[in-house]
């Protein structure tokens, strides 16, 4: 299984983040664009480190209508790893998305 592609909603300062994840890559850019932001949105849909939402909410949301928050990760798999899961949960081309829902204001 690898991961493919990282779909990232409102979590920190991604508002929303589509990133495509190939075999090899780097993460480059400015002090304070966004990096750690990135990667710490991976290790949060494995629970480490724990989500805050006061610390990992956005202080000013893109759309003040939508403040849910949430990571979507897209794997590939191979023949076998797909083979072990339901076809109703399989998408196109062997790949299988994972969202968390992190975060829901008590209003909705």
């Amino acid at each position: 299984m690898k991961l493919r592609e990282l779909r990232v909603h409102n979590f920190r300062c991604l508002h929303d983040a589509t990133i495509g994840v190939s075999d090899y890559g780097l993460l480059i850019g400015a002090n304070n664009a966004g990096k750690s932001s990135v990667i710490d949105a991976i290790r949060v849909v494995y629970e480490d480190p724990k989500f805050e939402a006061a610390r990992d909410t956005p202080k000013k949301y893109a759309n003040p209508q939508d403040t849910d928050t949430w990571v979507e990760l897209e794997f590939e798999l191979t023949p076998a790893e797909a083979a072990s899961i339901k076809n109703e949960y399989l998408m196109k081309a062997n790949r299988f998305r994972v969202r968390r829902n992190l975060h829901r204001p008590d209003n909705k």
